[in-house]
């Protein structure tokens, strides 16, 4: 006897979800393929000449992305003088800043948050009250006693210093790693100290592999913030300008008023988001706060 399917009819709720989301996915892709068409025409004879945006260049062309090489440049000072900071150096500056921070601005929260789930302390709770208060503060009136810590240690001008400002386990990304850990049953753990594992075994052999997922998940957030911040090099490290700064130059104290060109410069930005994100895929699939752990 065959069973018969009930086919269930999709809610409004779950049609109206679908909806948005297409649409808000149509959106974007719309809008990146429009700016990468835009950063392929030419402004004078595409754009300036018809007086309309929304047009087909007549013509691929990548001379916009060799003439933005010119373009995108930093003043810094230099001994007596100044140099050009070009823009080889900006990314080389950009991918160090974001990758170091990255690193350590996750690795910080997971080591922590891995102490106050497997082990009981008493000060645990304290540990939460911190990090919450750290997260109410606003950040600007932390910033002048951030700035004479820096200076005072003689880590301003320092990428190792801009590492260590992000070595920093207070923010959200604490109870990400909290909740994982706490996903994670403790029988793995219980049967590791039985065969004779230390501590640092279980949590690199054992805990940490089952939480990756939510490592590179949130080293990319992290990556992604820096990688677009130029605030925090510009105060703690005037002599180390990142891509991101060369942008905001650029677009707001050039001369130049070629809306193709600026948005030439927007599209190489954000290439390696687009690389990372391409090379992270499969892993960033999974569940932000799982680690992963099968039945």
């Amino acid at each position: 006897m065959k069973r018969s399917k009930l086919k269930r009819k999709p809610s409004v709720l779950s049609v109206s979800s679908f909806i948005i989301l297409f649409l808000y996915a149509l959106t974007i892709i719309l809008v990146f393929a429009w700016a990468f068409v835009f950063s392929l025409t030419d402004y004078m004879s595409d754009i300036f000449l018809q007086n309309r945006y929304l047009v087909f260049p007549q013509k691929i062309r990548f001379d916009n992305f060799v003439r933005i090489y010119n373009y995108l440049r930093v003043e810094i000072e230099y001994g007596a003088g100044t140099r050009f900071v070009l823009l080889p150096e900006l990314f080389f500056y950009s991918l160090a800043f974001s990758v170091g921070r990255g690193f350590f601005g996750t690795l910080a929260p997971c080591i922590v948050a891995y102490a106050a789930t497997k082990f009981k302390y008493k000060f645990n709770g304290v540990i939460d009250a911190i990090v919450f208060i750290v997260m109410i503060l606003p950040i600007v009136g932390s910033l002048p006693s951030s700035i004479r810590v820096v200076y005072a240690l003689n880590l301003n001008d320092s990428m190792i210093g801009l590492w260590i400002m992000g070595f920093s386990f207070a923010g959200m990304y604490y109870f990400v790693f909290k909740a994982a850990f706490r996903s994670l049953p403790n029988a793995l753990s219980e049967a590791a100290v039985i065969d004779g594992a230390n501590n640092h075994q279980i949590f690199l052999r054992i805990n940490f592999p089952l939480v990756k997922i939510t490592f590179l998940s949130v080293f990319t957030l992290i990556f992604v913030g820096n990688w677009n911040d130029y605030t925090t090099p510009l105060v703690y490290a005037r002599s180390l300008p990142t891509a991101a700064y060369a942008l905001h130059l650029f677009i707001h104290q050039t001369q130049i008023s070629e809306p193709t060109l600026m948005m030439t410069a927007a599209m190489l930005l954000m290439l390696p988001i687009l690389l990372l994100y391409i090379f992270a895929n499969k892993f960033l699939l999974g569940n932000l706060t799982m680690g992963g752990v099968k039945g």
